[in-house]
């Protein structure tokens, strides 16, 4: 095994100890659980995750269950503060307040009220929203083969189907199931060369593990760029695997979860991409008598949707995880 393999493998072991994180914020998180998930001795893994990391266990994890609570008091605005704190693994409405104000420079009550997008505004000077958040920009042809054409297929299952306009927009409200996905993870700011370089990677590894043809492929966002610093934001490619498919070294296999989404159907730049997800966070959803859910966002990509080599446009399913209001 190279060194390049060794890193690959410490790569998958801390993902899953972020995932673990991110699924568990209610509950104790004990070093002997995270340590054993990586495979590492409880005695070095606080020296092993700041090295990985660049910050301590215990700052990641107050971290994201602040990152995780600020999505909630704006997307599940019927929840009680408290009730997030609690659900977030604050042990008081006091504690969390306190930790909030240190971590985003206002209340809970005032984070909901005025948007979180206006609060990160006014702590990050003129930085625009719109530019910030193209929760899965791609400057790609993302999922697509040697060949310009689609590797992927549809696998998600497809349960229900209400077709709603609003204006100009198009949605379908669908329930789909939970797939089964491998991936490779990328950590910084979402857009830019990193995306491409990283589907680039992820095309050769599929071609390795004859994950080509035939299967769904996404590109998941899973965090909100308006909270979390671009350089912590992380990002996976990934494609629909069978249920005995196991992988090693820097890949990974875990749950996309199911529920309900609000699809659209998008051909375009990849620019053009940002500003569509904006503009349905905006402008659709307000009206559309849902709100965000807080699983992830992600885009599909179908055989239909093509790609055309010479514009750069392409074509996508933007999913997003509502609930009812």
């Amino acid at each position: 095994m190279n060194d390049s393999l060794f890193r690959r493998e410490y790569t998958a072991r801390f993902n899953r100890v972020l995932d673990h994180i991110d699924h568990h914020l209610a509950e104790e998180l004990r070093l002997e659980t995270l340590a054993g998930l990586a495979l590492f001795s409880p005695f070095h893994f606080h020296r092993l995750f700041l090295a990985w990391q660049g910050e301590t266990l215990a700052d990641y994890i107050r971290r994201r269950r602040l990152e995780i609570a600020g999505m909630r008091l704006v997307m599940q605005a019927d929840k009680p503060v408290l009730t997030i704190a609690l659900d977030c693994g604050f042990g008081s409405g006091e504690s969390f307040a306190r930790a909030f104000r240190q971590q985003f420079g206002c209340s809970p009550s005032a984070w909901r009220k005025e948007g979180y997008a206006a609060q990160r505004k006014s702590r990050h000077g003129n930085s625009k929203f719109g530019q910030v958040d193209r929760k899965l920009d791609q400057d790609i042809a993302a999922g697509y083969g040697d060949d310009g054409g689609m590797t992927a297929a549809p696998s998600l299952q497809r349960f229900e189907e209400t077709i709603m306009s609003f204006d100009r927009y198009a949605i379908s409200i669908e329930t789909l199931t939970s797939v089964r996905i491998a991936y490779l993870r990328r950590t910084g700011p979402y857009g830019g060369p990193g995306i491409w370089e990283l589907w680039q990677r992820f095309n050769q590894w599929c071609g390795a593990h004859g994950l080509h043809g035939g299967r769904a492929m996404y590109g998941i966002s899973l965090d909100d760029p308006t909270i979390t610093a671009p350089e912590q934001c992380r990002y996976d490619a990934a494609v629909a695997v069978d249920a005995d498919f196991t992988v090693g070294g820097e890949a990974a296999v875990r749950e996309l979860p199911g529920g309900r989404y609000a699809l659209y159907e998008f051909f375009g730049l990849p620019e053009e991409c940002g500003d569509m997800w904006m503009t349905l966070f905006r402008e659709w959803l307000p009206d559309s008598g849902f709100q965000l859910d807080d699983r992830p966002c992600f885009e599909i990509y179908l055989p239909r949707h093509g790609f055309e080599a010479e514009t750069r446009r392409f074509g996508c399913q933007i999913a997003i995880p509502v609930r009812p209001l």
